[in-house]
């Protein structure tokens, strides 16, 4: 391997510090945006180690945060386990939905129930978005982790039949989002916890590993779902109904049972509006004179449109797209639950703040 002069100066900083703080410096220095710097130098921490440049076991590769749906890069593959994975390709209605798995029985599962027309596969190549990835840990008391596209978190478990629970709630959700339900999709994750029900973007599970413990610890559980739906009629999120066909036989064979948190086919109403905002977006929007900690009711109706934008992108595939009403009703929705007064909505600057915020 050839490295120039950047790259040095890049392999001379990896002394066993934090990536996130030296992507801050890299990103100062050339004024560039500080994921993208990130993500150069998690690439750079992968191929080093691989070569041999970097000896000790300080610089772990990270999933990328980037479109639902990109290419699966190097960072995935040793992340996910991907080399040691089965990848099973399954038929739900009009969708195909391409999983991995390292546990060897839900692998077994999958491709013998009939309903799934499931195909396996040897290996993936880099341009297959992967919708599901049960990755479990080699380690006796490891965590493992289900990820989703674009490496999302949607779940981390050291109890291994709790992350195979998991998996299903969540390949349950996409089995309801095949049959087309007259719901508005949100690219969001939802949080509830004691009648309460936070609403955040959905690319606020790349950070799951870094925050989700501690909402946890205060109560907070994420609503098992790859989108959040609500209901056009009242605005309210619609909980997944309960797993059945495929899916239910599914969880059978793996003796599992589902005790829900929250009741299947029932109704939250969203009592507050988060999310993290990226750089750019905070300094928009302070020069313009808005208050992040208390963002206006159109400023919300349009975050909760664009959520409704990658919700619909993902629930409607071009070859497939919906009746021309869906794209109003999901407007109309996102305007109706921004406009009630009783409901606030923030941006927060880091991690810690939106933590702090939800106590």
């Amino acid at each position: 391997m050839v490295l120039d002069r950047r790259a040095l100066a890049v392999l001379d900083a990896f002394d066993g510090s934090p990536l996130p703080p030296l992507a801050d410096a890299l990103a100062d220095i050339e004024a560039r945006d500080r994921s993208e710097a990130l993500i150069e130098l998690q690439h750079l921490a992968v191929m080093f180690a691989r070569v041999g440049l970097l000896d000790d076991g300080t610089h772990h590769p990270r999933p990328n945060v980037t479109a639902l749906g990109r290419p699966v890069t190097v960072c995935d593959r040793d992340w996910w386990r991907l080399d040691a994975s089965t990848i099973t390709d399954l038929h739900l209605e009009n969708r195909l939905l391409t999983v991995s798995s390292t546990d060897e029985r839900l692998s077994q599962v999958l491709a013998g129930l009939t309903g799934l027309h499931s195909t396996t596969r040897d290996a993936i190549d880099d341009t297959t978005p992967l919708e599901l990835v049960v990755a479990m840990s080699e380690r006796e008391r490891g965590v493992h982790a289900l990820y989703g596209r674009g490496g999302r978190v949607y779940a981390r478990s050291t109890d291994r039949s709790a992350l195979i629970h998991q998996f299903c709630l969540y390949l349950a959700s996409l089995a309801w989002l095949a049959t087309d339900p007259d719901v508005v999709w949100l690219d969001s994750l939802l949080l509830h916890r004691d009648g309460e029900a936070a609403l955040l973007h959905g690319r606020a599970r790349h950070m799951w590993t870094q925050f989700g413990r501690r909402l946890e610890q205060r109560g907070w559980r994420a609503l098992p779902s790859v989108l959040a739906a609500l209901d056009p009629a009242t605005a309210q999120v619609v909980v997944p109904p309960m797993p059945t066909g495929v899916v239910a036989e599914a969880m059978d064979l793996l003796d599992i049972t589902s005790t829900p948190e929250v009741a299947f086919g029932s109704r939250l109403t969203v009592t507050r509006i988060d999310d993290l905002a990226p750089d750019y977006e905070v300094s928009f929007l302070i020069n313009a004179g808005h208050d992040l900690s208390d963002l206006s009711p159109p400023l919300t109706g349009w975050r909760v449109a664009l959520m409704a934008f990658r919700g619909a992108a993902d629930a409607w595939p071009s070859q497939d797209s919906p009746d021309t009403h869906r794209g109003e009703t999901a407007l109309r929705t996102a305007a109706a639950l921004a406009e009630r007064p009783d409901l606030p909505a923030a941006l927060h600057l880091s991690d810690d703040a939106l933590v702090a915020s939800l106590t």
